[in-house]
């Protein structure tokens, strides 16, 4: 989680405030970042080319979606 907490704190918040950004990661990362941050969806299993979007205002995260995978339906 440290190289996680560096990126976020040097290249999100510093670089790129208030901007809107698109992190593209493995499930299990994506996972460990929902707990860590103490998300209510963490423990469920994330699905391979899902989407999981969260909104970060000052200290507050929320997750505004979680393991959509509505885009991969034909």
């Amino acid at each position: 989680m440290a190289r996680w907490l560096d990126f976020y704190e040097h290249v999100i918040l510093r670089q790129h405030a208030g901007r809107q950004l698109l992190v593209v990661s493995h499930g299990a990362f994506i996972g460990r970042v929902l707990q860590f941050k103490g998300l209510e969806q963490a423990h469920d299993p994330l699905v391979n080319g899902s989407l999981t979007v969260l909104r970060h205002s000052g200290e507050r995260w929320e997750t505004v979606v979680y393991n959509d995978v509505g885009h991969l339906q034909l």
